[in-house]
């Protein structure tokens, strides 16, 4: 059974939505105002939560911003604005304040209900995706588990990809993309045996041809989240080149988006600077070198490089350093 939260100042109106949703099959819950609906929110977890703008103590606007900052991701819990106040201020205030919908009083009874069921169906949805998510996250782990020379390589890739759009001034949302496909652009490795993975020797041309494959597989399997299409470009297109000699589709120049170019050199540092099977880490400046003159056979953005640089190091020096040895 569905629990529902009415936080109403009007007994008559709190009562009689009391009754109307018990009819239907939900335990309802009520309040009086504001600061007793997040009192009661916190205890009872309910479902979903309808409020009334106007109320004594705290008002469902105040109300409402509260109950959204505890209750996000997997918590999340859907929010309806019930009020004789609906003005568009009010709706915009509202939707700002996390609230889901609306609905002004007088209202017809079926179509709140209507709403509420389908919000709550929503957020089953949300849930069980938030889930998956937190699984494919989880799986990055056991890649890295399994791959002891890659241990902590997405992490760092995303804290490395993150200082980077930070310092060019992307926007909020830029950032979360970056992070999140970091974190997940190696997650097509699940389908590599250990065997080609911790292979203490360079891979045949077999071998290479098998562990390319891994964006497209990664992007195939993180087809079932919620994530942004710019989230999935970068998963996909993590290994293109400038030049057109990447892989897996060979794009170039302007077909590479600048997040993308990003990931690629925050990648390709951590691989450089980190012990591998095959080679032992480079020193900063040597990873830093080799990205430089990438940059200049046309395959990465000397931007991006020359802004890691900024990042990385403890005196702005460095780049003109390297570029004068």
């Amino acid at each position: 059974m569905n629990k529902i939260l009415i936080a109403d100042d009007n007994k008559y109106s709190r009562e009689m939505l009391v009754r109307y949703f018990e009819m239907n099959d939900f335990e309802a819950i009520s309040a009086v105002n504001g600061k007793e609906a997040i009192l009661k929110e916190e205890l009872m977890r309910p479902d979903l939560v309808v409020l009334d703008i106007q109320m004594p103590e705290m008002n469902g606007l105040e109300a409402c911003k509260i109950i959204r900052e505890k209750r996000r991701g997997v918590d999340y819990v859907p929010i309806i604005f019930l009020s004789g106040l609906i003005t568009k201020e009010i709706v915009i205030e509202g939707l700002e304040s996390g609230a889901d919908d609306y609905m002004k009083k007088p209202f017809e009874p079926l179509e709140l209900l209507t709403r509420v069921n389908n919000l709550i169906k929503t957020k089953d949805f949300i849930l069980q995706v938030d889930l998956l998510e937190n699984t494919m996250f989880a799986l990055v782990k056991s890649i890295e588990t399994r791959d002891f020379y890659t241990a902590g390589h997405s992490r760092r890739v995303s804290q490395i990809s993150v200082s980077i759009g930070k310092e060019l001034g992307f926007s909020e949302k830029e950032i979360e993309i970056l992070k999140k496909s970091s974190l997940l652009h190696d997650i097509g490795k699940i389908g590599i045996s250990d065997k080609i993975l911790n292979k203490p020797c360079e891979l045949t041309k077999e071998e290479v041809k098998f562990m390319r494959e891994h964006p497209v597989k990664g992007e195939e399997i993180c087809k079932v989240l919620r994530l942004d299409p710019k989230v999935h470009d970068i998963i996909l297109y993590h290994h293109e080149k400038l030049d057109g000699k990447g892989y897996p589709y060979g794009l170039k120049g302007n077909e590479i988006g600048k997040l993308i170019r990003i990931v690629t050199v925050a990648d390709m540092y951590d691989a450089l600077t980190t012990n591998r099977p095959y080679r032992t880490a480079k020193s900063n400046s040597e990873a830093i070198s080799i990205l430089i003159e990438e940059a200049e056979e046309g395959k990465l953005d000397i931007t991006i490089i020359d802004t890691l640089v900024l990042c990385k190091s403890a005196s702005r020096l460095m780049k003109a350093d390297i570029r004068n040895n």
